[in-house]
């Protein structure tokens, strides 16, 4: 056999190898696709689909949903987040925070309000904030002192009486009557008169034929002096002390003067600015008393006994009002000092 026949032969024996080696190729290729087919087409339709991953239009509307709550969670989380920040920054007060839930006209305590308030008007920038619908007023804090903002419609139907009348101005509570507000402009002059009409009226129940109210207020007092005339420079607690112009007054007032017939049939009266002080509810026991009945007396009390603002007090007040540009052409400071000058004295005759 000639060398070229050989050559032919080996060529197509070559050929031959190569389409076994495509076939068998083509059938590992087969065998694995089909494995891999058997193993992924979970749901034996013959096709690998979406499905077969657990894609489903069901599972895909379930995600859908998922993360439509979980961006509604998300938005509730930012709009509470957003309210607590209002609720804290705007201080809203509603009427349930002041008032029994059982009787709106009720307070629980007075330590649920201060005992200074300001009325104000209706802030229009609060209206479109969700924290603070159906609000009666705010807390504001100034100078370290806590202000309950009251709107002036809403102050009528808490169950508090402001006097002389509900303006847009600053009220001061009655250390005698909680539930009454008395303006600062005018809070001095109202104590004044009302212990003046009590006065009037322990001499009218017990009895007395006259009384009169006098009310004596000292000079003012730069230097103080000793006893001996000397001047004070070093403490000394045995030493008694004076004012230099003790008995000088600046001015004396006779605030009340009244006769009355007089009678036999004492009666206790009704005590609310002296209900504490001992020498009026001494004299009440005297006059009671008929088997040695008293003729008279002679009472003095310290205005500032009963004014219920201290110094202290009265400045922090100053300090606020001197904040919020509300400070007028007098202190309340030096209303309390005043009333530490005058005396308030009291004669009775039965």
């Amino acid at each position: 056999m000639s060398s070229k026949t050989n050559g032919t032969v080996q060529e197509k024996r070559a050929q031959t190898a190569a389409k076994e080696l495509v076939v068998k190729a083509k059938q590992a290729t087969d065998k694995v696709q089909h494995s891999v087919l058997k193993a992924a087409d979970r749901n034996g339709d013959g096709k690998i689909t979406a499905e077969d991953f657990g894609i489903t239009k069901e599972a895909m509307l379930g995600k859908a949903q998922k993360l439509k709550n979980g961006a509604v969670q998300i938005g509730e989380k930012v709009s509470d987040a957003k309210e607590n920040l209002d609720r804290r920054v705007l201080r809203p007060v509603f009427t349930e925070d002041i008032c029994c839930p059982e009787n709106t006209s009720a307070l629980l305590s007075t330590t649920h309000i201060p005992s200074l308030i300001c009325i104000v008007e209706r802030d229009k920038k609060r209206a479109d904030k969700t924290v603070c619908t159906g609000e009666i007023g705010y807390w504001t804090s100034v100078k370290g002192a806590e202000i309950l903002n009251l709107y002036e419609e809403s102050a009528a139907r808490l169950g508090l009486q402001f006097l002389p009348n509900i303006t847009q101005t600053f009220y001061y509570m009655d250390p005698y009557k909680p539930l009454v507000y008395v303006s600062l402009d005018g809070y001095f002059a109202y104590l004044k008169k009302n212990r003046v009409n009590e006065l009037e009226l322990i001499a009218q129940s017990l009895g007395a034929k006259s009384f009169r109210v006098t009310f004596k207020e000292h000079q003012k007092v730069i230097v103080k002096q000793a006893a001996d005339g000397g001047l004070k420079v070093k403490a000394n607690k045995a030493a008694l002390v004076q004012n230099q112009a003790s008995h000088n007054y600046d001015k004396i007032e006779i605030a009340a003067e009244t006769q009355f017939s007089g009678h036999c049939e004492p009666k206790v009266p009704a005590l609310v600015y002296f209900r504490n002080e001992s020498d009026i509810e001494k004299l009440i026991r005297m006059r009671l008393d008929q088997s040695n009945p008293i003729k008279s007396k002679d009472f003095c009390f310290q205005c500032s006994s009963t004014s219920g603002m201290t110094e202290k007090t009265a400045a922090k007040i100053d300090l606020v009002l001197r904040q919020m540009k509300c400070a007028g052409t007098a202190t309340l400071s030096s209303e309390v000092q005043r009333e530490g000058r005058t005396e308030l004295e009291y004669h009775i005759e039965f």
